[in-house]
């Protein structure tokens, strides 16, 4: 037969590539997250966990503490760290490590950062506090008030969930500056018609009261402000204090508008929300009599339950309006400073220059005094200032409050300094010591526990350390001191400065957060023999960081994507933060690319492997070659299912209770074959996208897709420390990667309208060393720090000014725009589609071989030419459903290869081209169609365990089944049938093709007591050539379904058959069409002879 012989032949040619696509190693197979629920562990069910794993195909699994309101059922819980939670990870290391299954370990419990009980105050994260008084000259100043101590956000507002036993204060420095007398005079406040509100707590800079302004129809809410005659206004800052995180409403809208009449009212300002309760906003002068704040609470919350499903309870709409502060200054302040200085972030900080009209009462930085040395141990200050007003900032800091999570009780704790290297190492030395005294030292490292894992940060906005000036004097190369009090709001020397101080600022932050933080983790784990895995920000801007820098420490970087219908990634920060994961690994030379995977939410137990894979695919398309599940929740009790989950509404549900377990290597094969192709080669790219150096890829790119280079060109995203560190110019003026990706030219997006000096040198040496570069002149520096002749100077050379588009500078050449460098450096695309299609594409390049990653992301399907920049290669099509590689159809044609593809709607095809001497099978068009055995009716069926036997004439739904117990079964039946095949019909050694039509949801066949395969999505459809006799023929089809008819069926019945441990649908829910659905014929083709 057909299928012998391309064994045969595959036998006597030795071809890695083929040979690992039919065989993945374990490092091209799926890992999973591995949650163990809130001390709900058993060690024989973790070894069950992992063995089962094993079977199933998986490469590793990725250890993971947490609660999501986990009810505890085992009695007793094991605790972390506890010595029964010891004996149970050491027995899973041991077990790892003899299936061969990396074993990973999350940074610390709960998902989010590096924390735990045993991390002191002083190790914690901080934020910087102040205190401010207004003093006479020539007279002794005192006592000084002292700046707050609550673990907060920002001065006074505390935490969420603050660790009460954890206060913390300390003096930073101490600064007199002349005052500037421009206090606007406080205004009556009315709420809504007539209402009169007390203003003293609305003006006296104090957060931790608040004034309930109740909300109105619609959500609304007026304060009108009369200030009692013209009034000269510039500055407004709104406290306004609002549930954050997961569930909580959208935060109050606030519109700011003015009006001299009190009738008229023109908008001025809208100040958005962030997440330290504290909005500022500032102007242009404005002379009013009134002004009025519009307040809107939006609707909603968390996530909109699904029809059917039973939703999480949400915390409750607010009725008022917690109104901390509602100040007016007549003195300008820096626009946004709260976002400006590292208490909160916001999307795009360019947007949101300081303007110009500040100058006027910026505070000269000449004139700012560091009085430090003059504080006394009792918070006096022996310190007579000169003749006039002044103004004494006393600056220190305390902490935020955050803490591990979410993460059982036992093991929640303060999170640590990220910005502290010395106490990132205290920690993660005592943590990953927990784990050695559980294990043994022999199993960390290349044994037993053998990776590390950051999952992306969540440990909010932290802006101080307690070497923070020094290390912004390294940094930055200039003294912070005269500048701090723009921290605070304050305008320094002027605008434009302390915008540009406040970038330097924020920057430290970020160069901070990534070499402090994760540079520390990455070579204490390099110290530990330990793999280190990273995510980062991944979902817009949670807070500072530089997304592309923080995973460059990791061996394996990481992203993250959620399952979409039709696997349409709709949230463009989870495709940019996976593309952000890809670009490091190729800009700095790393083979993996990992990716948290397929989450969703709403949708208990509701995915079987056909649903999640368009999600997946596209993730491929986007670069991922390792997928790591999220997640596999541990199972401690056998006699509960479908289990524990990591909350039921919540993450995938990839665990030995679930219905299909036994057939998940359908699944885990797939996923494996196209991992192991995405991660042979290089990726073909022509573009070196630079991004700036503003903002991460995942608020760049947060709301619309990235669109920055044409359809058809392959490109990576490059920050400023990759053009420095990893990116050179080869003697063609070509840019070459460390991770030895070739670029035709350096592409200006994202941020990039502003350009530090070290960035603008950085490009003008690459330009001149030969390489190609597109996109205009910068308008200036972001960085206070920078040589403004110096970056004038290289800025005129590289676009001089006059000068027409294109034109060289020394060795290399300067164009305009992107694609007036593509047309006229002749750079046609890697590959196009005609008829023209929504494809996504990943290309790798081998030495001997191309390989085409085609993903149809468009509504329609696409049937077409698929046209590649290669030609002298045989195109195949590799199908990593079957394993299978089919001939394809092509044509040649000026350089170039356009092979025919089918792709439907969310589907996928691989197309490489290759030269090696393994035969494939010839293209299905020519194999005509032989004989057709309709196999729809007289199939027996057994349902279960029970084996309950239901004869079935026609196939149908189970749900459409009148027994209760049939029409809400989840779990596997098996369809029993005997087939007579004509003698004649297998004449000349056909193909012969088992095709089920429709499934619900999988199905396991096998052929006269063999095993046939596992079909698992479209077209359900097997090769059974090898296994089909003439004359009577036995065929057995295992199907399984999902557990949601079964929760159902609970919910319609008053049952508990499925224990979910918490509420999942609700009794109207709609059941999920389930088993064998047909139609099912036996084909048979003849094939051309060999």
């Amino acid at each position: 037969m057909l299928a012998l012989w391309l064994a045969g032949c595959t036998q006597s040619v030795s071809n890695p590539l083929a040979d690992g696509f039919a065989d993945p190693p374990p490092a091209a197979r799926p890992y999973t997250w591995w949650h163990w629920m809130n001390g709900n562990v058993s060690a024989d069910g973790a070894e069950a966990d992992l063995r089962w794993m094993h079977e199933a195909g998986m490469g590793g699994v990725q250890l993971f503490e947490g609660t999501l309101a986990t009810p505890r059922v085992v009695d007793p819980p094991l605790i972390w760290s506890s010595p029964e939670w010891g004996g149970a990870v050491a027995r899973s290391a041991r077990v790892a490590q003899e299936l061969g299954l990396e074993l990973a370990i999350a940074s610390s419990p709960g998902w989010s950062a590096t924390g735990a009980p045993f991390v002191q105050a002083s190790d914690a994260m901080k934020k910087l506090v102040w205190s401010q008084v207004e003093v006479p000259g020539e007279t002794a100043v005192g006592l000084l008030p002292p700046p707050p101590d609550v673990a907060g956000p920002i001065q006074d507002i505390s935490a969420a969930h603050p660790d009460q036993g954890h206060a913390l204060y300390k003096d930073v420095r101490v600064l007199a500056f002349p005052s500037v007398d421009a206090t606007a005079p406080t205004p009556t406040v009315t709420h809504g018609a007539s209402e009169l509100l007390e203003t003293g707590m609305m003006t006296d800079g104090r957060y931790s009261a608040a004034t309930a302004v109740p909300i109105g129809p619609e959500g609304r809410a007026n304060l009108t402000f009369d200030f009692g005659a013209p009034t000269v206004i510039t500055a407004f800052e709104l406290g306004l204090n609002a549930a954050t995180g997961f569930g909580a409403p959208p935060m109050p809208q606030a519109v700011l508008s003015v009006s001299a009449d009190g009738r008229d009212f023109r908008t001025i300002a809208d100040l958005p929300g962030n997440t330290a309760g504290l909005r500022t906003i500032t102007f242009a002068p404005e002379t009013v009599r009134f002004a009025r704040l519009e307040l809107t609470q939006r609707p909603g919350g968390g996530p909109p339950a699904p029809s059917g499903t039973v939703a999480i309870p949400a915390p409750p709409a607010p009725d008022a309006f917690s109104l901390t502060e509602a100040r007016f200054s007549g003195r300008a302040r820096i626009d946004q400073w709260v976002e400006k200085a590292g208490f909160a972030t916001t999307p795009d900080y360019y947007a949101h220059d300081t303007p110009g009209t500040a100058d006027v009462d910026a505070v000269p930085a000449a004139d700012v005094v560091d009085v430090t040395e003059f504080l006394q141990a009792d918070g006096s200050l022996s310190w007579v200032p000169p003749a006039g007003r002044w103004t004494i900032l006393r600056l220190g800091y305390s902490l935020t409050g955050e803490t591990n999570g979410p993460a059982p009780a036992e093991a929640t704790g303060l999170e640590v300094d990220k910005l502290d290297a010395d106490a990132v190492e205290r920690y993660i030395t005592r943590y990953l010591d927990i784990y050695r005294a559980a294990v043994g030292e022999e199993l960390v490292g290349d044994r037993g526990i053998r990776a590390l894992l950051s999952d992306s940060i969540e440990a909010g906005n932290q802006n101080w350390t307690p070497r923070m000036i020094e290390q912004f004097r390294t940094l930055r190369g200039y003294d912070p001191t005269p500048f701090l009090p723009a921290l605070t709001g304050v305008v320094i020397e002027s605008a434009q400065a302390s915008d540009r101080f406040l970038w330097d600022f924020r920057r430290t932050i970020s160069d901070l957060v990534t070499e402090a933080h994760y540079g520390t983790l990455a070579r204490i784990a390099d110290e530990s023999d330990l793999t280190y895995y990273a995510e980062a920000l991944e979902d817009r801007r949670p807070q500072l960081g530089d997304d592309l820098a923080i995973r460059a420490r990791a061996d394996i970087p990481m992203g993250a994507f959620w399952w979409a219908p039709n696997g349409r990634l709709e949230r463009p920060t989870l495709a940019a933060d996976i593309q952000g994961a890809a670009s490091v690994a190729n800009i700095y030379g790393r083979a993996l690319v990992g990716a948290e995977s397929l989450t969703a939410f709403g949708l208990p137990f509701a995915f079987s492997p056909a649903d999640l894979k368009p999600s997946a695919d596209h993730a491929f398309a986007l670069g991922v070659n390792r997928m790591i599940i999220h997640t596999s929740a541990h199972q401690p009790l056998d006699d509960a299912r479908p289990g524990f989950s990591l909350a039921p509404q919540l993450g995938q549900f990839f665990t030995r209770h679930e219905t299909w377990a036994d057939m998940a290597r359908g699944w885990t094969d797939y996923l494996a074959r196209v991992s192991w192709l995405m991660q042979q080669g290089r990726h073909a790219a022509e573009i070196a996208y630079f991004v700036g150096e503003e903002a991460p890829v995942t608020a760049l790119y947060s709301e619309r897709p990235f669109e920055g280079v044409p359809q058809g060109y392959g490109f990576d995203f490059v920050g400023a420390e990759g053009l420095r560190s990893a990116i050179s110019v080869a003697a063609d003026g070509t840019l070459v990667s460390d991770g030895g990706v070739t670029y035709r030219l350096l592409a200006l997006g994202g941020s990039s309208e502003r350009m530090t000096l070290a960035t603008l040198e950085r490009i003008h040496s690459l330009v001149g060393e030969g390489a190609v570069l597109a996109g205009a002149r910068p308008d200036g520096t972001p960085s206070l720090g920078d040589d403004p002749q110096r970056w004038s100077q290289l800025a005129d050379e590289l676009w001089p000014s006059g000068s027409s588009s294109p034109h060289r500078f020394q060795d290399g050449m300067v164009y305009e725009s992107l694609d007036e460098a593509l047309r006229e450096t002749g750079t046609a695309p890697d590959w196009f589609a005609e008829p023209a299609a929504d494809l996504i594409v990943q290309h790798r390049e081998l030495d001997d071989a191309e390989i085409y990653f085609v993903f149809n992301k468009g509504p329609r399907a696409f049937a077409g030419d698929f046209s590649m920049r290669s030609s002298g290669y045989r195109p195949e099509l590799w199908d990593a459903v079957t394993g299978e590689r089919e001939a394809l159809a092509h044509r040649t044609a000026h350089d170039r290869t356009l092979a025919r593809l089918e792709i439907p709607a969310g589907g996928s095809a691989i197309v490489v081209l290759a030269g090696d001497d393994v035969p494939a099978s010839p293209a299905r068009q020519s194999m005509a169609p032989g004989a057709e055995l309709d196999l729809n009716g007289d199939w027996q069926v057994e349902f279960g365990e029970e084996a309950r036997s239901v004869a079935m004439p026609r196939l149908i739904s189970w749900t459409d089944l009148q027994e209760a117990d049939l029409r809400y079964f989840s779990g596997t039946a098996r369809y029993k049938r005997d087939v007579h095949v004509p003698p004649d019909a297998l004449a000349g050694n056909p193909r012969i093709e088992l095709e089920l039509g429709e499934v619900g949801d999988m199905a396991e066949v096998s052929v006269n007591g063999t095993a046939a395969g596992i079909v698992w999505t479209r077209p359900y459809t097997l090769d059974v050539t090898s296994l089909v006799r003439p004359g009577d023929n036995s065929f057995e089809i295992r199907v399984a379904n999902l557990w949601v008819n079964r929760l159902i069926g609970d919910a319609v019945l008053g049952t508990q058959d499925a224990m979910a441990f918490g509420p999942t649908y609700t009794a109207d829910a709609p059941l999920r069409t389930s088993g064998l659905l047909g139609p099912v014929k036996l084909r048979v083709f003849a094939s051309p002879a060999p």
